[in-house]
């Protein structure tokens, strides 16, 4: 396929040196520069050989039959991993390393490489080589090998950068745009005046609507750490918050490089941006859920439905979308303890329905409710800890958003919680008051979208059920000490 892509290029470039296109026109000559590019590509990946792939990658799948093999793929991987990177590594020292600078989209970067040490060979002690030392022992790498990991790393970095920076880029206009609904609702600005051209005018000496409004100016270098280290890490990755350092671990690359962007990584730098996610004010919200929103449709089903990172975004699609996660893994997944048996049917269907509702809940989440958060910051981390919930905002958005699907759709859902409407209120109301009271320990009563999601997935029909006994049985149930908050 490259050969016949370069052979019918150059023959256009020819067409056009003889005359039969007058013109050689912008494809052509851009056809010529990728052809070009690529050439040079493959020599030099000819030149350089297999070391050119990074030595934690060069056993790792890159071609699936489909998604539910990439599945497969990627766990088994993983599992392969763990022996050799495992998950709770030995702790060793910090500084055991070798450490580079780098720049990455304008900003230096502190590189640091755990564990791999430059040595001498212990086969050919005159020879230096780049020692890697790893819970399976110690092997050696040359120069050229190392050499690869350090570019596979950096542009993995830059990679991951580029695309949180992307999902964040028009953040600062939505959240001007919310204000000036906002104060256009409540006549604070005329119906034909513009935020942006009033943010340098002051409200009080030396201080502008800018000054008094949360506008995250926010740029590229906003997702790049100051100091990046790669190795064995009892997680994926972390980020010490305000510090500006981020941990990536090596089965995390190989995860990534199996996704078609870097996620973990992407992840982490959502993490980086103090201007999204610093401290004291991420104890408002909830950062992991929050760092999710923007790799989202890049996942797969299995996370969904499993990582603890989703729980959130699960309920909702439980209330919402009428998926309930739980019940598709236990249709999916046969868990015995030689082993998990899928059923590939089964999983494919889910597949889609994730792939459906992540795409939405990524669009709403960046498009509409980050921005509102960051418009209205003390209203929102208020609902937040006036619920104990750190992802109530999301779910009160959400709701504003889309009608409870729980009882076979939108119209029998709504039937049930109009007949009940009373009851609703009431059981509201005791929750309010039970979550005021910060000396009581004792569990409080489940919400009402909790008591539908149980009566669906128990099979119950919630037409015939009396809002009243409900109530009653959950009031007895949390006396006892069986039902807790979420």
């Amino acid at each position: 396929m490259i050969r016949l892509y370069v052979l019918y290029t150059l023959h256009m470039i020819h067409l056009c040196s003889i005359g039969v296109l007058p013109v050689c026109s912008k494809q052509v000559r851009l056809m010529a520069n990728k052809t070009l590019l690529s050439l040079v590509a493959a020599a030099t990946l000819s030149s350089v050989g297999y070391a050119a792939t990074p030595h934690y990658l060069k056993h790792v799948p890159t071609t699936y039959s489909g998604e539910v093999d990439r599945i497969t793929a990627k766990f088994m991987t993983y599992q392969a991993m763990v022996g050799k990177y495992p998950e709770k590594p030995a702790r060793d020292f910090f500084n055991n390393g070798i450490t580079i600078a780098a720049d990455v989209h304008g900003q230096s970067v502190e590189f640091l490489f755990k564990n791999y040490r430059e040595e001498s060979s212990w086969k050919t002690p005159e020879q230096k080589v780049v020692a890697h030392y790893t819970q399976q022992g110690r092997e050696e790498l040359s120069h050229e090998e190392f050499e690869a990991v350090k570019n596979d790393i950096i542009e993995t970095q830059r990679q991951a950068s580029l695309l949180a920076y992307e999902g964040h880029s028009k953040t600062k206009d939505r959240i001007l745009t919310a204000l000036e609904k906002q104060f256009k609702d409540d006549k604070v600005m005329k119906s034909e005046e513009k935020l942006v051209d009033q943010l340098n005018k002051e409200v009080a000496p030396g201080v502008t609507v800018k000054d008094a409004l949360y506008l995250p100016d926010m740029t590229i270098t906003d997702f790049v750490p100051k100091k990046h280290i790669f190795g064995p890490i009892p997680a994926l990755g972390i980020t010490y918050l305000n510090a500006g350092w981020v941990y990536y671990d090596h089965k995390a690359r190989a995860l990534d490089y199996m996704d078609s962007v870097p996620r973990v990584l992407k992840h982490e730098c959502e993490h980086r941006n103090i201007k999204l996610q610093r401290l004291p004010f991420t104890e408002a919200f909830d950062p992991e859920a929050w760092a999710e929103f923007s790799i989202m449709e890049q996942g797969n089903a299995l996370e969904f439905m499993r990582h603890p990172y989703y729980e959130d975004v699960r309920y909702l699609s439980k209330v919402l979308f009428g998926f309930d996660s739980q019940r598709a893994f236990d249709k999916a997944f046969f868990v015995t303890a030689g082993g998990i048996r899928t059923d590939k049917a089964q999983l494919e269907k889910y597949i889609k329905d994730t792939k459906n509702i992540t795409t939405v809940v990524q669009k709403v989440a960046l498009e509409e409710f980050i921005p509102e958060y960051y418009a209205h910051f003390s209203f929102w981390s208020t609902v937040n800890d006036k619920l104990k919930d750190k992802n109530a905002a999301l779910k009160l958005f959400m709701y504003m958003k889309y009608e409870p699907t729980l009882l076979g759709g939108a119209q029998p859902t709504r039937r049930w919680l109009e007949k009940n409407k009373a009851i609703i209120e009431e059981a509201s109301q005791k929750a309010l008051l039970r979550l005021g009271d910060r000396k009581r320990n004792a569990p409080l009563v489940v919400s009402t979208q909790d008591v539908l999601s149980e009566l669906k997935h128990a099979g119950i029909n919630a037409d015939g059920v009396d809002g009243q006994q409900l109530l009653e049985l959950y009031d007895r149930l949390a006396s006892l000490g069986y039902v807790r908050w979420r």
